[in-house]
Formats: structure tokens, sequence, C-alpha cells
């Protein structure tokens, strides 16, 4: 079992988990931390310690972020030193949300299966005006 906690600017964590659960179903493994105007760099710090130092040290624990040089990926990224279960990937987007909820990735090699994921939703942008105009890299 695995706990996903995405932490975006905004509303956009709790969005993208209301579509998650549109295409699944409700998803108890998923929480969320919107970051705000008023949220100090402390704060959003703090408050992702506090739910890391809540989840046991043997569940691995995604932490999904929305820009990799925003504020959300740095105040996460020193704790990755703390919390050996910890695993941060910035770029979030839809379909590699529903990846990360569907598969096992914590089943084998789970640095490997982030990678892959992480690979296929890189594979899923597409310009489709390419696409309808049958150009071959698209």
């Amino acid at each position: 079992m695995k706990k996903i906690l995405v932490i975006t600017h905004g509303t956009f964590a709790e969005g993208i988990k209301e579509s998650v659960n549109v295409i699944m179903g409700d998803n108890s493994m998923i929480d969320t931390y919107c970051v705000t105007v008023s949220s100090s760099p402390e704060e959003v710090k703090q408050s992702i310690s506090d739910y890391m130092s809540q989840i046991e040290k043997h569940i691995p624990v995604l932490v999904l972020t929305d820009i990799p040089a925003g504020s959300t990926t740095a105040c996460s990224a020193p704790l990755l030193a703390e919390y050996p279960n910890m695993h941060l990937v910035s770029g979030l987007n839809l379909g590699m949300m529903l990846a990360f909820a569907m598969q096992a990735i914590e089943e084998g090699d789970i640095d490997e299966n982030i990678r892959n994921v992480i690979d296929d939703a890189k594979n899923t942008m597409l310009y489709i005006n390419d696409v309808f105009n049958g150009i071959t890299n698209a």
C-alpha cells in the first residue's frame, strides 16, 4: 500500500484529486495540500513534515508537485533526507496521477517503477493537430 500527497499552487491539488475520483471512484490513498498566497515556506515545510511523520516508515509516500522549480517542490525536497520512504515527483498531470494511483509501484523496484510512470506520462503529451495531419512524430 502506498500514500500519495499532492502539493500544488492554489486548488489544483483538490481539482486533480476530484478528477481521479470521477474516473476511479473515491480514492483514500490520495491526500492534498494547497499552497496559497498566504502560505509561508516554513508553514508548507512544516505541514509536509507533519504529514510524513504520521505515515508508517515502511509505507512509500509519493509526493507529487506541480512545478519542478516552484515553491511546492522547493519546500518538499529538503525533507527527502529525513523521510527515506518519501519519493518526490514534479510536473504533475492527470495521466501521471492516474498511473500512480492505479499501479502498485511499491511492488518490486519502486525507483524504477516511478521512472517508468514518468516516462509514460511524458509520452502522453501530444500536439493533436499533428496527429490529425498525419505527421509521424506525433
